[in-house]
């Protein structure tokens, strides 16, 4: 499961993010392997999920998207941001984005 926040531009990564990416290996929940080939391209999708904690320390998995490398250009990367629960201390943009 990969997490990632609406305010992050999924069209480049910034130069302070790429070492971490290049190490990314997982598997999705439909057992695909994920990872970056020698070519910085994604091989493998992954749903994103947004995470809602409730005030009991329960919690609820939510899908708000997806990264889907072998669909057509444009479909690749899809976002609903207005299922996306903030949780209360998200009250800004960080400064990097």
């Amino acid at each position: 499961v990969f997490s990632i926040s609406t305010q992050f531009t999924i069209l480049f990564f910034p130069l302070k993010l790429q070492p971490f990416l290049r190490n990314i290996l997982f598997n999705n929940s439909a057992g695909d392997t994920v990872f970056f080939n020698e070519k910085r391209e994604l091989e493998g999708g992954f749903d994103i999920i947004n995470w809602v904690t409730f005030p009991n320390k329960s919690f609820l998995r939510v899908k708000v998207g997806k990264m889907d490398p072998q669909a057509p250009l444009g479909s690749d990367f899809s976002i609903d941001e207005k299922i996306i629960i903030w949780h209360q201390s998200f009250n800004q943009v960080g400064p990097n984005c």
